[in-house]
């Protein structure tokens, strides 16, 4: 191998790691999965595999680490990154990315230093590979067929507008969101009340498996890869106002993505728009949707 270190060391050096196949690694990376057994042989102690998988390196955030893992690494785990994602990466530019929570595996086998030792990074490579893995893990709608999805491009910006007549002071919107980005990759609620010309953020409270949190108006990060019910107060005096969910990405890294689905609206009268029931349509009935 290409390591000047082991060279003088007549071949053999401890530091060097270990060498296998990829088909080897997947081995290993299931045992961890299934708590350290694999094809019902214990290979692994539980509480080895626990200490695997927990931060260890709780004092420097960002930089979370087990027992000779790394954790939640979106520079080469992509859109696998998440605190239950361990992985590894090796000095040639092999990587492998352990997702607990879809139960997926992302091994990549190379060589950056062959044939020349002139530094170079495959952490590209490294996430292209975790992210196809990640897109092939389709996020179903919470309701129905359909949802609307940010898409997962780099430094673009994605929304969805609804325009709407509000009938009286206080409206209630209610939606289903699935959140799973970058901390820099935000989601914003806000209302327009000028057609579109300025725009002010919309606070709303998420509902998510008995938890409440309140947002004022942006959402981002992990938050379970599952879906979640958010309500807005819309204390607008009747007329015409536009509503929209935006999107902002930033040049580097994706988590999955955003979702909205089941978009509801209503007041004492009645319901203004019911999402589940207008969703093959929305478009058509005035719903907008843009990517720039």
């Amino acid at each position: 191998m290409h390591d000047e270190n082991a060279w003088s060391l007549g071949g053999v050096a401890g530091h060097a790691g270990v060498f296998s196949t990829a088909s080897d690694l997947a081995i290993l990376a299931q045992a961890m999965m299934n708590g350290g057994s694999h094809a019902g042989h214990r290979v692994l102690e539980e509480k080895s595999v626990t200490a695997m998988l927990t931060d260890l390196n709780e004092g420097f955030p960002g930089h979370a680490h087990g027992l000779g893992f790394e954790l939640d690494q979106r520079f080469y785990m992509g859109a696998l990154a998440s605190p239950r994602t361990a992985g590894h990466t090796g000095f040639t530019g092999t990587s492998v990315v352990i997702d607990l929570l879809s139960r997926s595996i992302a091994v990549l086998t190379t060589n950056r230093v062959h044939p020349r030792r002139e530094w170079s990074s495959v952490n590209v490579a490294r996430r292209t590979v975790a992210d196809h893995v990640a897109r092939a893990l389709d996020v179903a709608p919470r309701r129905g067929r359909t949802a609307w999805y940010a898409g997962h491009a780099d430094g673009t910006t994605a929304t969805l507008t609804l325009p709407v007549t509000l009938r009286e002071k206080h409206t209630r919107l209610g939606f289903d969101l699935f959140v799973d980005t970058e901390t820099a990759d935000v989601l914003t609620l806000e209302l327009s009340r000028d057609g579109g010309a300025t725009w002010s953020p919309l606070p709303y409270v998420v509902s998510s498996r008995g938890r409440i949190a309140h947002h004022d108006g942006s959402i981002c990060g992990f938050t379970g890869r599952h879906w979640q019910q958010a309500y807005a107060e819309v204390d607008e005096s009747p007329g015409q106002v536009q509503i929209r969910w935006r999107y902002v990405t930033d040049p580097l890294y994706q988590g999955r993505g955003v979702y909205v689905d089941e978009v509801r609206l209503g007041d004492a009268q009645g319901t203004l728009v019911n999402g589940e029931r207008e969703a093959d349509r929305f478009l058509a009935d005035g719903w907008s949707q843009a990517t720039r």
